[in-house]
Parts: C-alpha cells; structure tokens; sequence
C-alpha cells in the first residue's frame, strides 16, 4: 500500500491462567447408588423410592456407573441391576474410578484490549509491539499514535468477555477461577491506513466497528454516503484471513412454554423458582423497588423458610430507603436461617443485565434470560400486550455453567467482600461444565450461545448488512444511535424485503435534528416502524436467527456501549449433518459469520449510488398501533401484517420453531407512520 500514514493503535495485553480437565467428576449420587445396588437396590423404582430424586438422575447414574463397568444388567431380569465383580472390589475398597476426570492442567493464554471500542481478541489476531520496539525501530518514524478512548479502562477485561475466548478442545471445561493479570502490558498495534481511500492494511482480522473507529481516530473521514462507501472499511468477504474467536453453542429443545412473552409469565416464573428450588435462586435485575419486593413478598418468605439461599443483585440500583425496608422484612430471626437472604445494599453491580438462576437439585439448574426486571418491574402497565417483555428459559448445563460464572462477576461487583458468595457460584460454574455432553439433547430445534456487553452493538451491524428476506428490531427505547447501528444496512445493493422497527420510548423527541436523522435513515431502510407504549422487549431477528436481551438495541450509544455490563442469548437453526461442528466446537465467531456475507451485497458503489435513487422509497399513510382509529382503518393502504406482502420470500427463511414464535409475537404490530 503506498502514500499510507503509519498508525499505532494502543492495546493492553493481560496475561490470563486457568485450568481444564476433561470427562465428568464422580459425583456422590453415584457413590450412593452403587452402595444402595450393593444393599439390595434392584430397580430403577428401587432407587426412586430410597433418594426421593428425578428418574433422570438416577438413570444418568446407573449409566456412569455401568460405563465404568461396576454395574450390569440381571441375566434374569433385564430391569435390574446387580454389582459386577469390579464394582464388588469397588465398594469393599471404596475405590474412586480414575476414567471420569481427567487431572485438571494449567493453561495461559494472552487476551489483547484495543483502546478505541473496548474490543477484545486472542494473541493470534495480530502482532503487538512494545514501546522499546517503537522507540528503536527507524521504520516507526513518524508514526501515528491514536489516542485511546478515555472511556475504555485499563482495568482487565470481566472474566465473562474472556471465558468465551479461551481454548477449549471438544468435552473440555475450565476447572478453575480465571485468573487474570492484575495489570495490562500497554502495548501497540500496526496498522497502515490510505487517507484518500481509507483502505487499512494489517487490519483485516479485527471487526468492523473498530476498522471505522482507527479511521475515524486517524483523521480520515468515514463516507455516510452509500455512493461513497469503500469496502475495505467493511468486514472482508468469505476466504479473507479473519479473526478466529471460539464460539461455544449448544443445540438444544427449546419448548414454547420456554419462551416468555408476557408480564403474568414472568411473574408466575420467578414464583415458581422461589417456591420449587431446593437450596439456591439467584436474581439479576437492572433496578428494584418497593413494589415488586412487596408484591414477592409471599414466595420470597417460603424461599427464606425453607433454608433456600436468596441473592438479589441490583444492577442500576442497590437496596436502600423503601426496597431497603421491604427487604428487610424478610429476613429471618432464627440463627439457622440467619443469612439465607442476600441483596447488595451498599453498591451496585453495574449491570443492566436480567436473568434468573435456580436449582432443582444439586446438579440440575436452570435459568431465565431477557428483558424483564425481576425486582422493579410493575407487571400492571404492560398487562395485556404480548411481547411487552421476552425472556428464554434454559437448562443447558455448559450454558448455566457461564451464567454461574457471570452471576459471580456480579456479586463480586456489588460487594467485594463476597467472595464466599462469588466462591460457591464459581463452584456451581465448574460443575455445571463437567456435565456438558452428559445430557441428552433429543429433538433439539435450535442452537443457543451466549451475547455480553458490546458484542451486541456488533451483533446488530452484521445481521442488519447480511438480513435477506427479513429483519426486526424491538427495543424499549430509540434514539440517536439508530443512525449509526443501520450504517451499515445503508451499504447494501439490495433493500432488506421484509423490514421492522418496533419502540416503545423515542428519546429526546423535543431536538429536531433527532428525530430528522432516525426517520431519515428508517425512510432509507425502507422500515416500517411501530411506536409500542408498552414495549420493554429487546429482541433482533435476521432471518432464521434471532437474540433476546437486557440491551437496548436502538438507544444505547456508542460509547455507553462500550462500558455496559448486558446479556443476551442468540437462536439459531441447527447446521445441517455436514456442517455440523459438534456440541460446544470451537469456530469462527457468529458476528464474522454474519459480517462475511455483506461483501455478497456491495456493488460498484456508482450503481449502488443509481439503484438508491430509482427505489421508491416513499410510504404511504399507516395505522397507529394506539390510536384504534376505525376511520383510519378504513384506509386501503394499511398492511396488518407484513407476512403477507413477502409471503414467498419469507417462507423460504429456514429459521428454528423458536424464532417463528417470536416473529408471530412482533410481527402482528401495526406500523405507524411517524414518530412519536
């Protein structure tokens, strides 16, 4: 590349320990069941009858134990189980078998921090320079050194952002707490950037949102004209060396039932887990209030009584003045049920995430993940509106294994003098990851991952440049940040058939310049844009694929992005037998799967320039989803439904049964025509 300016884009670099092991722990159910065979336990009713658990766990025991080869079937009665001479010498000796855990070993890793976005990637993305290499080199004069964004900190990374990072062969967990640096190596990154085609060279591996900010940061201007958009600034097109994240998804049966779309749902939900878990419910809320406290009053009283462990961590809010007092109430006064009930009352977590986790045992969990605040929501204002809120509901071991983990994040956030608290959720963590695969997955219909923090801002550009038949974004808020999310939607040759935008709250409504610039760019979309009062689901669907999140996809801005703590879960389909990478595979990040495909829809940028200016981007008068006008109604121009105008395009969306379900949730919306 010639007549290029020299950049030295700032990193920190952290060094990062954990551990891994390999296989399933023995578990003390098992020790027990095989003693209870020894004692004249026959039968799987025999077993039931004696530990008063789910016929699962039983079963999932007896199979562990017969893999060992300690357990085998009655010759006479293929029903029951008798101890094998090895699993005799087992109980005489009381001898652990060595084949189900592998000894945990230390690992190291390298996690590089670029100072523009807050973006994190592996030591194998690109090559970092110290400052005594900068300093020594004559081929570094006159370098550029971008300054970093005073909004990103120099602290390490959450251990949430790195864990998906990390290496991990397939059936492989990480055994420990991550352990990182206490301090960043700051260090440099090379990148040569064209200041008349703001091509970049040695930047091919990093996202998109940070190839813009390098531009941007070196002075070079970032064309907003779709005539003007060069695609070295876009993510690059399929064969290209780009960045390879581990992407850890999991197939799984996701149910109807599992999807909650309503207030009374998620009340009834929260109740169900205060009253049925055996020893554990955590909470995760961005605020709370005195209302919903008192409102959970009842459940919350049963769950203290029964000795169950209750932690209730306030993101955007701690417990203080009314919450405080409601709380309180609960606490019990007998000493041994003193500390069953905990709640950060003198800090915030910092996080807007939502979600749930609960046990039904020692070794099954299950969680909730959305939009809903468990503890300030008042389920009255929105009663009544389906998809008002969306949360999933998840029983994936490897998943709960890192909402374990991100739950200990947060307490430790909320209160650093909890580490016996954050300690037993990383235990959780850890056990949860050792039984990965030991699950059955029968009938699943769709592939989950987990979405924290910034990634979702990256999430959204790609899935809105690479959307074919269908898009749609329901985000409780709207405001100025819509322009930039749909950049690069703007890129395309080709408008989106099938394009939805529903809000429930359009921020700064008073500044003209606002509200010009977010209908400018719906208008260029070709959106059809719904004003929902109610609307506080944060929810993206791309075709077959879709994500339910605490984040605000249209409000939050750019550099709060940066710094905020959120948590989505992504649907997808199940690849097909083929492409099939295997449970928990590591591959190619989502985000760069997505973003791969935009260079399909750049054109010459004068044709793409021509093609703008021929779409008839005009529309026509529309129904307000609040007004209930029958003299509107009458109009012959109103769609209810947008399926019906791209049946056949949409049809051919080979999505997962859970991401129809969530279409038919948003997609009976009717539009309206300006914003409000």
């Amino acid at each position: 590349m010639t007549n290029t300016q020299l950049c030295l884009l700032p990193v920190a670099e952290f060094r990062v320990t954990y551990f891994v092991a390999k296989g399933r722990p023995w578990s003390p159910l098992e020790w027990f069941v095989l003693r209870a065979v020894s004692d004249g336990a026959r039968t799987v009713h025999d077993l039931r009858r004696i530990f008063q658990v789910h016929q699962r766990l039983l079963i999932e025991a007896l199979v562990t134990l017969t893999m060992e080869g300690w357990l085998a079937t009655s010759s006479e009665k293929n029903e029951e189980f008798v101890l094998s001479p090895s699993g005799v010498q087992a109980v005489r000796k009381n001898r652990r078998p060595k084949s189900h855990l592998r000894e945990p070993q230390e690992q190291n890793a390298v996690i590089i921090q670029e100072r523009l976005t807050g973006g994190l990637y592996t030591s194998a993305v690109a090559r970092t320079y110290s400052a005594w290499d900068v300093q020594g080199d004559p081929t570094w004069t006159g370098a550029l050194q971008l300054d970093p964004d005073p909004v990103i900190s120099d602290e390490a990374p959450e251990v949430t952002r790195i864990a998906p990072l990390l290496t991990l062969r397939k059936g492989e967990w990480i055994d420990s707490p991550i352990r990182i640096g206490p301090e960043g190596f700051l260090r440099w990154m090379k990148v040569e950037v064209n200041p008349h085609t703001g091509e970049l060279a040695g930047a091919e591996r990093l996202a998109a949102d940070l190839r813009i900010a390098i531009l941007q940061s070196a002075g070079v201007a970032v064309p907003v004209e779709p005539s003007r958009v060069r695609p070295s600034a876009l993510p690059q097109p399929p064969g290209s060396r780009r960045a390879s994240r581990p992407r850890a998804v999991w197939p799984a049966r996701v149910r109807r039932e599992n999807l909650l779309t309503s207030e009374d749902e998620h009340v009834q939900y929260l109740e169900h887990a205060l009253t049925d878990s055996k020893s554990v419910v955590f909470v995760a809320s961005a605020f709370v209030s005195e209302g919903s406290i008192s409102a959970l009053r009842g459940p919350l009283a049963d769950a203290v009584g029964r000795g169950v462990r209750v932690e209730l961590v306030g993101g955007y809010a701690s417990f203080e003045g009314r919450s405080l007092s409601a709380v309180q109430t609960l606490t019990p006064n007998t000493t041994e049920l003193s500390g069953s009930l905990y709640y950060n009352r003198n800090r915030m977590s910092g996080s807007h995430a939502k979600f749930v986790i609960w046990d039904h045992s020692d070794e099954q969990l299950e969680a909730c993940v959305g939009s809903f605040n468990w503890l300030s929501a008042d389920p009255s204002e929105r009663r009544g509106h389906p998809g008002s809120n969306v949360s999933l509901v998840v029983r994936e071991p490897a998943l709960i294994s890192e909402l374990a983990r991100y739950a200990a994040t947060l307490i430790t956030s909320a209160d650093a003098d909890a580490a016996a608290r954050s300690s037993s959720w990383e235990e959780r963590s850890r056990t949860q990851a050792s039984l990965q695969g030991s699950t059955q997955n029968e009938g699943a219909n769709a592939q989950l991952q987990l979405l924290f923090d910034r990634d979702h801002d990256s999430l959204f550009r790609s899935w809105v440049a690479g959307s074919e038949q269908r898009f749609l974004v329901a985000s409780h808020k709207m405001g100025n940040p819509t322009a930039s999310r749909f950049f690069p939607g703007l890129m395309r040759s080709a408008p989106i058939q099938v394009c939805r935008v529903l809000y429930g709250e359009l921020l700064q409504p008073e500044l003209a310049e606002v509200t010009r610039g977010v209908q400018d760019t719906l208008d260029k979309m070709g959106a059809l844009q719904t004003h929902a009062p109610w609307l506080h689901s944060k929810v993206l669907i791309s075709d077959g694929r879709a994500c339910i999140s605490s984040y605000n996809f249209l409000s939050a801005g750019q550099n709060t992005a940066k710094t905020q703590r959120e948590l989505g879960i992504v649907l997808e389909p199940l690849p097909s037998t083929e492409t099939n990478r295997g449970e928990g595979d590591s591959s190619t990040s989502l985000l760069e799967d997505a973003a791969s495909d935009l260079s399909d829809l750049i054109t010459d940028p004068d044709a793409l320039a021509l093609q703008r200016l021929e779409m008839d981007m005009s529309a026509e008068p529309l129904i307000d989803a609040t007004s209930g006008s029958a003299e509107l109604q009458k109009e012959p121009v109103v769609e209810p439904n947008l399926m019906e105008s791209a049946a056949d395009s949409v049809a051919a969306v080979k999505g997962c049964e859970p991401v129809e379900w969530l279409w038919e949730v948003f997609n009976s919306a009717n539009p309206t025509s300006t914003l409000r």
